[in-house]
């Protein structure tokens, strides 16, 4: 009897220390995971989009920025109020309205050190420009590449719906890397419309996709096909601006 309670002790003690060092593993790993994260809010950052289009953008806070030219005679400060979503780690699709009346889509890829803005003026030009994202804060802004845990996600000749709520429901139909149908599944019109896209990916399996339509609605979409989710940005002619997200599924067929 004594023998048995002495083995079942032990059991247990070396099931307690197998869990510490469980625990201990993991919280290693979490630990490492969150050395990783770049910093964010409460830094600076320079984005060089090509020519006079270089900025200093300082992130106060997740919903307020900061911006100021850093080339050219003017160098005033303009205060944004902003909506900032991490799509994955590291990068974040950062959108706001100025008071001139420009609307704003960033995507900025903090791991890779690249910046992507779409401008929509009220004199109806859509701007879309890329450049080099680096820290003025002397932080460094690459880490270990993020891979695709699921593999490659076949886009180009499939057709995903996309829920963003109510009335909001489409089907996609990419037929190349730069031509896409959409139609819309709710409501009185379910007319399609094919339009000529420019599609990037920002990430395995998630693309930033952009359109002008022939309404004059001008489109920004990130699409995470890996993880599901779709966000819209949609500007109207008048600069009504729209922010939206929901849902991406395949259809299969």
């Amino acid at each position: 009897m004594k023998q048995g309670i002495s083995l079942l002790a032990l059991t247990i003690v070396l099931m307690a220390c197998n869990t510490s060092k469980t625990i201990t593993n993991n919280e290693k790993k979490q630990k490492t995971m969150e050395t990783k994260k770049i910093q964010v809010a409460g830094e600076k950052f320079k984005v060089d989009f090509g020519g006079d289009f270089v900025f200093k953008l300082d992130f106060e806070s997740i919903t307020k920025m900061t911006w100021s030219p850093l080339i050219g005679d003017t160098k005033d400060l303009h205060h944004e109020d902003i909506t900032m979503v991490e799509i994955r780690p590291n990068i974040y699709m950062v959108h706001w309205k100025e008071n001139s009346g420009n609307t704003i889509v960033h995507v900025e890829d903090f791991q890779n050190g690249k910046a992507y803005t779409n401008i929509t003026t009220p004199d109806h030009n859509f701007y879309n420009l890329n450049g080099p994202l680096t820290s003025l804060e002397g932080a460094p802004l690459s880490t270990t590449k993020v891979e695709s845990t699921g593999g490659s996600i076949p886009v180009i000749g499939n057709k995903f719906q996309v829920d963003f709520g109510g009335d909001f429901l489409f089907e996609l139909n990419f037929q190349s890397a730069t031509k896409m149908t959409w139609t819309p599944l709710k409501g009185e019109d379910r007319q399609s419309h094919t339009e000529a896209i420019t599609m990037t990916e920002i990430r395995p399996n998630v693309y930033m996709i952009y359109w002008q339509e022939v309404s004059g609605n001008k489109i920004v979409h990130i699409e995470d096909f890996e993880n599901g989710k779709a966000y819209t940005n949609i500007t109207l002619p008048d600069q009504t601006f729209y922010n939206l997200n929901g849902p991406l599924t395949l259809i299969k067929e």
